[in-house]
């Protein structure tokens, strides 16, 4: 079957005539289930209206069952072509692939099921969901434990399920085997323990976005598994884990974030700046279009704290980068998109000298600015 056979399978087919509705049948023959045995419209008195409603209820349910029967259909196909393409060429994947669905019309947080086509170690593995292009899984967001070696974790072949984490203007499409929606029991004992208290957490593993540890929840229990990004390993720049830590290393850490994975930090607690304290009147003539360098301070459910430094160098601000501010696309949750102490590149949006309150964004400039 061709690929371009597969996705026709889902195309809509017409809408059935009323009589045909009422004896229970569509343009695909006589329905099964709740609609087998619908008497005729006659016999229970069914206006014409409703009638027409329920032929159209009736074939857009069948029609999206095809449309995925014809999706998964295709999704396998493909993965079939390409298993048996060399060294799993480029061309095997062009942007040229008919597909009915568009990277761009996925939602963060969608459930997805698909196949893997490639797997790189030292990255981690693509996977094809039917989509007119690829997606990525890290090598970070294969588990939640440490991956020592990533054909072990994920074949080609491989049926996975995934969800989407982010995609980007130009069509990137980032994928997670993390369920990062799903409740972890283990996680619980972690959520209400403060930012400055530290514990003890061995090396697992290493990976070029970070440190993989093992930590014991306050009140002792079983050793939970975690994740250092790079980061958060120290004050400044880490060009590679490995460069300061190693495997069985016990470091001290403190927790980040408990939300669906266990985050820590390395790093020292900073102190909170005061709205209140701050002078933004060097900030007041700044374009939107000027650029900062900032340092993540910390994230709440509506966005990230950014530090940024003054124009006049008198010092440094805190501003607030709104979760609609901080890409392009729906963001669930801003802890989920920086890390504490992480640099970023903010621009000024708006400043309230009454307030003292600064508006930043990670977002380019629109276009017609």
């Amino acid at each position: 079957m061709a690929l371009t056979e597969a996705f026709a399978l889902g195309a809509a087919p017409p809408v059935a005539p009323v009589s045909r509705c009422a004896r229970g049948e569509t343009s695909f023959g006589r329905a099964s289930g709740p609609w087998h045995a619908m008497p005729e419209a006659s016999e229970r008195g069914m206006p014409p209206v409703l009638a027409v409603a329920a032929t159209a209820l009736l074939t857009g349910a069948l029609a999206k069952r095809r449309m995925a029967d014809a999706r998964a259909a295709a999704v396998a196909l493909r993965a079939k072509v390409t298993l048996n393409e060399p060294l799993f060429s480029e061309e095997a994947w062009s942007d040229d692939v008919p597909s009915e669905l568009r990277v761009q019309d996925l939602d963060i947080g969608q459930e997805l099921t698909g196949i893997v086509v490639r797997v790189v170690e030292e990255l981690g593995c693509f996977v094809d969901v039917g989509a007119d292009r690829q997606g990525l899984v890290h090598r970070s967001k294969i588990s939640k434990s440490y991956v020592p070696v990533l054909s072990e974790a994920v074949q080609t072949g491989q049926t996975v399920k995934v969800w989407v984490r982010a995609v980007s203007p130009q069509g990137r499409l980032d994928l997670t085997m993390v369920d990062e929606n799903a409740e972890d029991e283990s996680l619980r004992p972690f959520k209400e323990v403060s930012a400055d208290e530290w514990f003890e957490a061995e090396i697992t593993g290493l990976s070029n976005a970070g440190a993989f540890v093992r930590v014991q929840p306050p009140g002792g229990g079983e050793l939970v598994d975690g994740f250092i990004p790079i980061s958060q390993i120290q004050e400044g720049f880490v060009e590679h884990p490995a460069d300061v830590l190693e495997v069985g290393q016990t470091v001290q850490a403190r927790v980040t974030d408990a939300t669906s994975r266990l985050k820590l930090s390395m790093r020292k607690v900073f102190a909170r700046l005061r709205l209140e304290d701050q002078d933004v009147s060097s900030l007041l003539d700044v374009s939107p279009d000027t650029w900062f360098t900032g340092t993540v301070d910390h994230a709440a459910p509506f966005g990230v704290f950014v530090k940024i430094p003054f124009p006049d160098n008198s010092g440094e601000g805190m501003g607030l980068v709104h979760i609609s501010e901080i890409r392009d696309g729906r963001v669930g949750d801003p802890a989920a998109e920086v890390d504490e102490g992480q640099e970023v590149q903010v621009r000024v949006i708006q400043v309230d000298p009454g307030t003292k309150r600064i508006s930043l964004s990670m977002k380019p400039m629109p276009e017609a600015y």
